[in-house]
């Protein structure tokens, strides 16, 4: 975070407690705030955008070695399934947000959904064969 925008965070926060809360208080306190939320939205969206692109990595990389790595072709298990889903989610919460400036509520969703089905990809097997499947686990 941006270090001057920490001081006016404290300061508006030191001013709101010392001096009581006036309007140009409120204002600066108000104005931190919304520039905080805007860098950290910056943050996440360049975050997600090098995610994508180490997630898009590790599948291409997984398609072409692994027939090499254990020995069978590309089988389409639960993981992959899941893991290119949230490919496929990422990549359209990045095109939404580039083409019609997602932000808010809905781009939070995509993220949040998205980042679920990573998860179930990568450490949800026994949830997924047991929950969602209905199968025991070996």
């Amino acid at each position: 975070m941006n270090i001057f925008l920490i001081i006016i965070i404290v300061a508006a926060i030191v001013l709101a407690i010392v001096g009581g809360m006036n309007s140009a208080v409120s204002f600066l306190l108000w104005v931190a705030i919304i520039v905080g939320l805007i860098a950290l939205i910056v943050l996440l969206f360049r975050l997600i955008s090098a995610a994508f692109v180490l997630l898009t990595l590790t599948l291409v990389s997984g398609v072409l070695f692994s027939e090499q790595l254990l020995g069978r072709p590309l089988t389409f298990d639960h993981k992959t399934v899941f893991a290119v889903l949230s490919w496929v989610m990422f990549g359209g919460l990045l095109t939404a947000r580039k083409v019609s400036g997602w932000r808010g509520r809905a781009a939070l969703r995509w993220v949040l959904a998205s980042f679920v089905a990573l998860l179930l990809a990568y450490v949800g097997s026994r949830f997924v064969l047991e929950v969602l499947l209905h199968r025991p686990v070996v």
